[in-house]
């Protein structure tokens, strides 16, 4: 219980840094919870997700990703794309997460960092980092190999964003009634 209590104060907080001066009609546009407890919010193109663990022994881990491009084609060219972008990175790193044949799959990128409290400046230039990178490289990989962008792949699947989501009763709306409950 203590754990989960831990979770949730995590969770809360960086809710509050993430949308500091802004109204409860504001933050329900853009940020987002997942079933799974993440926190989603969109940035400019992309959707960034922050995802919080907590150790045994009380650390917090906080991994802030995104999911560039969806249904590409795993192949040598692409490997070898990633892992130079990688050798060049300072933060965080590309990855890739395949099917079950691992022909296909989703080209992400990542940065997680473990923490006793949070520190405002670190998370918030964390979030940027990887929301820009995001939304430069889904653009860069996407015309050297092809797939879907998250609002391509988003849009295929059915599925509903932005503003759009908030007005249609879909699981959006149970979620952005939960971010509405911490602010009221």
């Amino acid at each position: 219980m203590g754990k989960e209590n831990n979770l949730d104060e995590l969770r809360d907080s960086l809710i509050g840094i993430l949308s500091q001066g802004k109204s409860k009609k504001e933050i329900e546009k853009f940020l987002f919870l997942h079933e799974n407890g993440e926190i989603g919010t969109f940035f400019d193109k992309s959707i960034v997700n922050i995802n919080m663990v907590l150790s045994e022994d009380g650390t917090k881990i906080i991994n802030i990703y995104s999911n560039l491009i969806f249904d590409i084609a795993i192949e040598q060219k692409l490997l070898s794309y990633l892992l130079q972008l990688n050798s060049q990175s300072l933060t965080g790193a590309f990855n890739i997460i395949t099917n079950e044949e691992g022909t296909r799959g989703i080209v992400s990128f990542s940065f997680a960092y473990m923490i006793n409290e949070v520190d405002r400046d670190i998370f918030i230039k964390s979030f940027f980092t990887v929301g820009q990178i995001a939304n430069y490289y889904a653009k860069e990989i996407k015309s050297k190999f092809g797939g879907l962008t998250i609002k391509e792949y988003i849009e295929s699947e059915g599925k509903n964003i932005g503003e759009e989501a908030a007005k249609k009763p879909n699981k959006g709306k149970s979620e952005r009634s939960e971010i509405k409950e911490i602010w009221e």
